[in-house]
């Protein structure tokens, strides 16, 4: 049961990056509200946030004298992500975006080798992040 609800909620968590890309590469599919423009970068920068908070959390499973430094890598991340709001193009944003959510998969990837992540979560993770950069990328190919 726990499993079937993780992928579900993580799929679930795709749709609105498919919105967002979906807006920009045909426009006349969805409302004409300003706001939908915005669901792609805004969405993002949140996930963004949210994983390196799941950093925050595997690497406060880790007791090695490497511990700060997985912190301070995860709070990064979250404040890349913060930042990437603060540029003045979308473009830009979602350029920065994509590139927080490889350094984020690479940083996980690091740390389930430290700290074993639940089963399947590792898999899961790396398909997702593959979605999500094909659909950033395919977002700003389209702005």
């Amino acid at each position: 049961m726990r499993r079937n609800t993780i992928y579900r909620l993580t799929i679930a968590g795709l749709i609105p990056f498919c919105i967002g890309t979906l807006y920009q590469l045909v426009p006349e599919v969805l409302p004409p509200w300003n706001w939908i423009s915005l669901i792609t970068p805004y969405y993002g920068a949140i996930i963004l946030s949210f994983l390196g908070g799941i950093q925050w959390g595997l690497s406060l499973l880790h007791t090695n004298t490497i511990t700060r430094k997985w912190l301070v890598v995860s709070n990064v991340i979250a404040l890349m992500a913060f930042a990437s709001l603060l540029l003045p193009s979308r473009t830009m944003t979602l350029v920065i975006l994509l590139i927080g959510y490889g350094a984020a998969l690479a940083v996980d990837l690091r740390l389930f080798q430290l700290v074993a992540p639940p089963s399947g979560y590792r898999n899961l993770r790396v398909t997702i992040t593959v979605i999500v950069c094909g659909l950033l990328l395919t977002s700003i190919m389209f702005s």
